[in-house]
């Protein structure tokens, strides 16, 4: 017999299982998440953006219809008053003013208005927005006007009457300043009233 000598085999080598990298498993590193967040996070940036443009658009669609309803008001023939808005200010105001009352009491404020030209001026209180049985006129009513001579001043006084105790809402004063002589025009004036009840210590 021939006793040839076996060939021995390679000697098998245990290999480690094959183990994915955690990096490439890792939800928060994987680019689709990546690519959700950058497109959630334009997504709110442009929901915030157009939420502005409107409140901008609305804003300045209220101020349109204001003059168009204030200029179809004092260009009216039959008031023989200002016709177009004056390009200066004809007087100076404070705004916004600033109310601080008493819960339960009334509380007398005063606006100052200033006349800035060489001519008299008319102040008129056009509207009050929202209409607020809380706030009462003292010196100046909605059909009359107060004529304001140059380098002189006008003080409205008004009263806060919290005597039902009714929360606190900011409101709007609109008046109207015009100029009769020389060249006729008038002045839109709108003051930001910011009313808050006073917090008694206790």
């Amino acid at each position: 017999m021939n006793n040839k000598p076996r060939t021995k085999s390679p000697p098998i080598r245990k290999r480690n299982p094959i183990s994915p990298s955690l990096s490439k498993i890792n939800p928060n590193r994987s680019p689709i998440n990546t690519v959700l967040k950058t497109v959630k996070e334009e997504t709110k940036t442009d929901f915030i953006e157009d939420q502005e443009r409107d409140e901008t658009t609305e804003a300045f669609k209220s101020e349109v219809e204001r003059f168009i309803e204030i200029s179809k008001y004092f260009s009216s023939p039959l008031r023989k008053s200002a016709s177009y808005v004056c390009e200066n200010r004809l007087i100076s105001y404070p705004n916004p003013y600033r109310m601080e009352y008493k819960r339960g009491n009334i509380t007398t404020y005063h606006i100052k208005f200033c006349n800035l030209i060489l001519e008299p001026v008319y102040i008129k209180l056009y509207k009050l927005t929202p209409e607020l049985e809380e706030i009462k006129f003292i010196n100046l009513t909605l059909s009359r006007c107060k004529r304001v001579p140059p380098g002189l001043s006008f003080n409205l006084g008004f009263v806060y009457d919290d005597v039902n105790e009714k929360p606190a809402q900011n409101a709007k004063m609109i008046f109207v300043a015009s100029r009769k002589s020389t060249t006729p025009c008038y002045q839109i004036c709108e003051i930001d009233l910011h009313i808050e009840a006073l917090k008694i210590r206790l």
